[in-house]
């Protein structure tokens, strides 16, 4: 065999190996050469760069995205997780809940006073969290309940308190009131005064964002007993998300004090003054939320998606190109 057939030879057994798949023995059966012959060859293959192998980091492009937020917002973590290959949002939800679920089995320790919300993020956590063996944590609500929500205010309360060996401090207010007198009066009750104790002290906040659509309008009506009417209004003021039903702007400036003064649960202060507040969201629609949440300095950890984590830094990278 001459050497321009022997690299024919080695170039068609590189072919059958590497783009057909098939085994060693298979293509020595086929071409009637030993086992030990054909991986010889193969080996030459590499030897010679008739086959160059490139391995590629999947997580390579996620810790430049990790190093880009984490810098731009000086976070204390982030975790970017893997959506799917055709971006899913369920896929991205369920691995976003499931590294949050993780997250917080590290850095809870017992002592720990534990805020969280109610809500599908919520709901996903609590399905994702493992069974603890913790003796002393407080977990407490931090936003009021909800009475149309899917996901049951106190459920959610009670799954989570239960993974975490405890028993919830249940926020016993709805989430707004119909005016700022009325939740002056709620405020001053004791039960109240003593679950915002908890809350302004907590150790760790586990928070996500909502959104703020001209379509999602009638639900945002429902939950907040604000008029279709009003809601556009937010939205003409610039509303991108809300946090526990307060609504704020890409920067996260309080977009109408009226409504911000309403809602029962925590208030933006007390969150970006918390010692670890940590936001949990995913998707398109919460991306400019969740940079607003970021702007206003509201989070000291992210758990988001690969997909989620790039229009983020497409946000950040628009935004110092239009300096």
């Amino acid at each position: 065999m001459d050497k321009l057939e022997e690299i024919m030879l080695m170039f068609t057994i590189a072919e059958l190996y590497y783009t057909q798949k098939l085994t060693q023995q298979e293509i020595a059966s086929q071409t009637g050469l030993s086992r030990s012959k054909v991986s010889r060859y193969l080996k030459e293959c590499e030897d010679n760069g008739i086959v160059k192998i490139t391995i590629t980091n999947p997580l390579q492009a996620n810790s430049q995205l990790q190093e880009t937020i984490r810098n731009k917002y000086k976070l204390k973590d982030i975790i970017i997780v893997p959506s799917s290959r055709e971006y899913d949002s369920a896929v991205a939800r369920k691995n976003v809940a499931k590294a949050a679920a993780s997250y917080m089995s590290k850095i809870i320790r017992d002592g720990d006073t534990v805020g969280i919300q109610w809500g599908r993020t919520h709901h996903g956590i609590m399905q994702e969290l493992d069974q603890t063996d913790f003796s002393d944590i407080t977990l407490v609500q931090i936003q009021g309940n909800s009475y149309v929500s899917p996901f049951d205010s106190n459920e959610v309360a009670f799954g989570i308190a239960k993974k975490l060996n405890t028993s919830p401090y249940i926020l016993p207010a709805p989430n707004v009131m119909t005016n700022a007198k009325a939740k002056e009066n709620l405020m001053k009750e004791p039960r109240i005064i003593k679950i915002f104790e908890y809350i302004n002290n907590a150790d760790v906040i586990i928070y996500t964002v909502g959104t703020i659509k001209p379509d999602d309008m009638h639900m945002f009506h429902k939950e907040f007993f604000v008029s279709d009417s009003e809601v556009a209004s937010l939205i003409e003021k610039g509303a991108v998300g809300d946090i526990c039903g307060r609504c704020f702007d890409i920067n996260g400036d309080i977009c109408d004090k009226e409504q911000y003064n309403r809602i029962i649960g925590i208030d933006f202060d007390s969150l970006r003054n918390s010692k670890m507040p940590v936001l949990i969201a995913s998707g398109e629609e919460k991306a400019k939320a969740i940079v607003g949440a970021l702007n206003a300095g509201f989070c000291k950890v992210l758990i988001t998606d690969d997909f989620t984590a790039n229009l983020i830094n497409s946000a950040i990278s628009a935004a110092e190109a239009a300096v």
